[in-house]
């Protein structure tokens, strides 16, 4: 990723922009910077063992959720995912476009992780997502 961008650049969308530029193209099933935005199941196992010490602090992934019933199923390895909060985006018109949701790293037993195990540290993942939306 570091070679596709001059030094100092970021690949650092605003919400609007992921939501304009990065998922809904996604959802219409284009290919969408694969160069900036892995796909891959963020809840096979926990966070740290995806990523080494010299990956960026800040990352983007496409995933496609595991349904449980009605509900979401976010167990990964040791752990949940467990939602803090979430905002909805707006388009010009007031219609509801999309929803980020905040989701925090927790031991099954509700602790965090930072608390228990210092070098696994705090995990915080921004989930992105369209009403009624569908990858093609």
């Amino acid at each position: 990723m570091a070679d596709t961008l001059p030094l100092g650049y970021r690949f650092c969308p605003s919400d609007e922009e992921v939501f304009s530029y990065c998922l809904a193209p996604k959802v219409q099933g284009h290919v969408v910077f694969p160069e900036f935005i892995r796909e891959f199941d963020v809840y096979e196992k926990e966070p740290w063992k995806f990523f080494n010490e010299n990956a960026e602090k800040s990352f983007y992934v496409f995933t496609k959720l595991k349904m449980k019933k009605s509900r979401v199923e976010r167990t990964a390895g040791s752990g949940y995912w467990k939602g803090a909060k979430s905002t909805d985006f707006n388009d010009c018109h007031s219609n509801i476009i999309g929803q980020k949701k905040h989701l925090n790293f927790k031991a099954k037993d509700g602790s965090s992780f930072d608390s228990q195990n210092a070098e696994k540290g705090s995990w915080i993942m921004h989930e992105y997502s369209m009403p009624n939306q569908e990858v093609s």
